[in-house]
């Protein structure tokens, strides 16, 4: 694992030398160049200066596309995030493959079909998760707490953990205005009459599963444009270690500003690497890379 690892620290490092990739075929047109940026390149023009970000003080990170989560990732997600273990990813429709592997930001598309699928995990997980709060280790309510005030403990503790960063006080109140809806509204669980705090949890838990905020892997940048913001950088390392959100330990890490040197992402990794997590990871790369799951039995 220490390449992963190499790679992992230059979260805080210089980028190494961008170089191009050449495409050619044994027999047939001249060769396809793509540039370190994706873009198709004219060999028959001079090559570009290579280009280095290692330079003091010089910061050129490469391309950060918005990836939506895979379905690997959507299950591990809501199983650490919730303890949801029922796998609602699996119904969603497959990744298109690009260059071998379904994660390539540029192959995961969004169609109305898996819209649908997600609205319906949405609403499965929210079903499920409401029948059992009193199970969840990261909330509780206060016997005698008005239903108004559990909802804003919930809200507390459910955001940040589901957006993988602090919650801005405008998405709280958003949160808050689906609660008041979704309570003054009400709903049925089969032919049982949902509590308001019941019905109302069920459409924050629902609009945050369905938010672009979850769903996609948004990195943040700090003050300085180039450098990623902590919770970013916890959020890639989960996400490249475990296919998951971040657990306490990384979040507090995040939140205390303690990823901005090499030494402690390091520190990290090791310590997610030893998780079983990590394992399961690395058997889903090997499944992909060799094509395991196309093995007939």
């Amino acid at each position: 694992m220490r390449a992963p690892l190499a790679a992992l620290l230059s979260l805080t490092a210089c980028e190494a030398t961008i170089t191009e990739r050449t495409f050619k075929p044994d027999d047939g047109p001249p060769p396809i160049v793509i540039g370190p940026g994706g873009e198709v390149v004219d060999p028959s023009q001079p090559p570009p200066p290579k280009v280095s970000a290692c330079k003091p003080g010089e910061r050129l990170p490469g391309p950060a596309p918005v990836r939506r989560m895979t379905r690997f990732e959507y299950d591990n997600t809501v199983r650490d995030l919730l303890g949801d273990t029922t796998r609602p990813a699996q119904a969603f429709s497959a990744e298109e493959e690009a260059l071998g592997f379904g994660n390539n930001a540029a192959a995961l598309v969004t169609s109305s079909a898996l819209v649908d699928q997600q609205l319906a995990a949405a609403e499965g997980i929210a079903a499920r998760l409401t029948s059992r709060l009193a199970s969840l280790s990261w909330y509780s309510c206060p016997t005698g707490t008005a239903p108004r005030g559990c909802a804003e403990r919930f809200v507390d503790a459910f955001g940040p953990r589901a957006y993988r960063r602090p919650l801005a006080a405008a998405e709280r109140t958003e949160l808050l205005a689906l609660y008041d809806r979704g309570a003054t509204i009400g709903g049925l669980d089969g032919t049982t009459t949902l509590t308001p705090l019941v019905a109302g949890l069920r459409s924050v838990i629902e609009g945050v599963l369905m938010s672009p905020d979850f769903l996609y892997r948004v990195e943040e940048r700090g003050a300085e444009t180039s450098r990623l913001s902590q919770h970013a950088i916890a959020s890639r390392l989960s996400y490249t270690l475990w296919a998951s959100q971040p657990d306490d330990a990384l979040r507090a890490a995040a939140d205390e500003g303690r990823l901005s040197t090499v030494e402690e992402v390091a520190a990290q990794a090791k310590r997610m690497l030893a998780d079983a997590k990590a394992r399961a990871v690395v058997g889903e790369f090997h499944q992909q890379w060799l094509d395991f799951d196309r093995i007939v039995n």
